[in-house]
This record gives C-alpha cells, sequence and structure tokens, in this order.
C-alpha cells in the first residue's frame, strides 16, 4: 500500500521533472544554445543531488545509475554545437 507521505514525495517528482522536460523541449525548440545548455547542467546537477540523497539514506543500488546520468548529462552540456555563437572556431 502507497502511504500519503509517497504519494506527496511521487507528486513532487513528477512536477519537477515534468517542468524540466517541458523547459528543455522549449529551448530545443527555440534553438537556446545557451538555454539549453544551463538546463542540461540543472539536470546534471539535480541528478548528483539525488545520487547523494540515496546514500544518505542507504539506498547504495540507486547511486550508481544516478550519477552515470548526471555525468551523461554534464558531459552532454560540453558537447560543442556547430550553431553556437560563443564558440570560436
Amino acid at each position: 500500500m502507497i502511504s500519503p507521505a509517497v504519494r506527496v514525495y511521487a507528486g513532487y517528482l513528477i512536477s519537477r521533472n515534468l517542468a524540466l522536460a517541458i523547459m528543455l523541449m522549449i529551448a530545443v525548440s527555440l534553438r537556446r544554445q545557451a538555454s539549453l545548455r544551463a538546463f542540461v547542467i540543472l539536470t546534471a546537477l539535480i541528478q548528483v543531488l539525488d545520487a547523494v540523497l540515496d546514500a544518505i539514506e542507504g539506498r547504495w543500488v540507486m547511486v550508481p545509475g544516478v550519477f552515470i546520468f548526471a555525468i551523461a548529462f554534464y558531459l552532454l552540456a560540453l558537447w560543442p554545437s556547430r550553431h553556437d555563437p560563443i564558440q570560436t572556431v
């Protein structure tokens, strides 16, 4: 049985991830490279914090997977773009 506390936690998790997904899609559709990069870094930071929280709460099975996602998002944010006006190539 799912307790009310779990329902609240799940609701917050869904709303957080949905907000990030919407903003990522807006940045992609508007071709806003700087905004997209910032949102991807934010997503990576959230994954790191989730991994830390999982470690603190003893969910050791979750930590490596969440941390791998954090690294993947961070590397994605560093990926150079051919259309990025900041690049000096």
